[in-house]
């Protein structure tokens, strides 16, 4: 235990120093231990981390304390639709099967035909709107806006409520917003997915719910569905404005532009943007039980980190791994995570980012930087908070 490497958190908040950090852990078996706590250890090879995040006995709540009532922190107030049943779905998969994979069918059965084409059309508007103006900050002006128009274009809501309902998802989404108002906006959502099924809102994700899970409480499906529309928006928002800032710096090498100019699939180079700049750095599990990995003896109730941003950009599996290189092979990372808790919207995202792309960097303007970017500096999470950008 004692020659393990000790970790510090201005370390772990340092994307300069993730390659460094994952070739100094896989000295020690991909595992290193927190400055200040004995029971902190930090997960930060490829090998270690892609094996942690299949690992059963490694498990998302701390195993001795009882489970919170609602993940975001925020308990849904009386009279709205409570979520209790709804959050073990996302927190126990093997003991939820069915219900998660009737979601993920749902969601990864869209978009396809109409439902990709209005998405596409959204994203365009959006788009046109930023390349009329003059500057525009890439993290706050468009990357929000994608995910939620999206989202509620998936629902099946009809042009005429879409906007209303994406202005809530987003009063939702916004870290600023009062309790109050986030309260009123889970209402009014609630209200409009309730009146939406009532008039047939066709064969968006609430109908295919409801089509999949017909026994499940009313309730139950509305829940899920807010669940969707309001979760997991920071990978594609952190995936975007980080393609916008690698190609306004030239991190890229040129390598975003050169793929959207080929015509070709984007996937390679939306993998490669999410390995170099993960939407999360690091995520955390607890030890369900007494144990060793990698020769380190482990207790019950232990905190581990899995480190994503050490992990890919581990040399032992990516060649020049602080290089943007859009033809890479392998390209995926960890961004959305592996194994039962792996991201249920990671067949999505790359159809967004991809549009996104195209819009943005078609050839005929470039994006330049009008200022210094400004990134999270929260050690676990890796999105840009502001990106000042204008057309040159």
């Amino acid at each position: 235990m004692s020659t393990l490497p000790r970790i510090t958190a201005e370390r772990l908040a340092d994307p300069a120093a993730a390659s460094s950090l994952a070739v100094e852990l896989a000295k020690s078996g991909g595992v290193g231990r927190a400055v200040d706590n004995d029971r902190l250890f930090y997960f930060g090879s490829w090998e270690r981390v892609s094996a942690a995040f299949a690992d059963p006995g490694l498990v998302r709540e701390h195993p001795d304390r009882p489970v919170p009532d609602h993940p975001s922190g925020r308990r849904p107030s009386p009279g709205l639709i409570e979520l209790d049943q709804t959050w073990p779905v996302f927190r126990d998969p093997p003991a939820h099967g069915p219900l998660r994979q009737a979601l993920a069918s749902a969601l990864f059965g869209l978009p396809t035909g109409d439902m990709a084409r209005i998405i596409d059309d959204r994203i365009g508007e959006l788009a046109k709107t930023l390349r009329s103006q003059d500057v525009f900050d890439g993290a706050r002006d468009l990357s929000p806006q994608v995910p939620a128009a999206a989202m509620v274009a998936l629902t099946g809501f009809r042009a005429d409520a879409a906007r209303a309902v994406e202005a809530l998802v987003l009063s939702m989404l916004d870290r600023g917003t009062p309790q109050s108002a986030f309260v009123a906006a889970r209402v009014a959502l609630v209200d409009a997915l309730s009146g939406a099924l009532a008039d047939g809102i066709g064969d968006g994700l609430l109908s295919r719910l409801r089509r999949l899970m017909p026994d499940a409480p009313l309730p139950q499906v509305l829940s899920l569905t807010v669940f969707v529309l309001t979760t997991g928006h920071g990978g594609v928002r952190d995936a975007i404005s980080a393609a916008l800032w690698l190609a306004a710096t030239g991190a890229d090498q040129g390598g975003l532009g050169a793929a959207v100019r080929s015509g070709q699939s984007l996937e390679t180079a939306f993998h490669e943007t999410l390995r170099l700049c993960p939407p999360l750095r690091m995520v955390d599990r607890w030890v369900a039980a007494d144990r060793s990995i990698g020769r380190v003896p482990l207790r019950r109730g232990d905190r581990v980190y899995l480190l994503i941003g050490a992990a890919c950009r581990d040399p032992a599996r990516f060649a020049a791994p602080d290089r943007f290189d859009a033809t890479r092979v392998p390209a995926r990372g960890l961004g959305f995570g592996s194994g039962a808790h792996a991201c249920l919207g990671q067949a999505l995202a790359p159809v967004l980012w991809s549009s996104v792309l195209r819009q943005m960097l078609r050839g005929d303007r470039s994006v330049v930087p009008n200022g210094a970017a400004q990134w999270s500096t929260r050690s676990d999470d890796g999105g840009l908070e502001s990106l000042p950008l204008r057309w040159a």
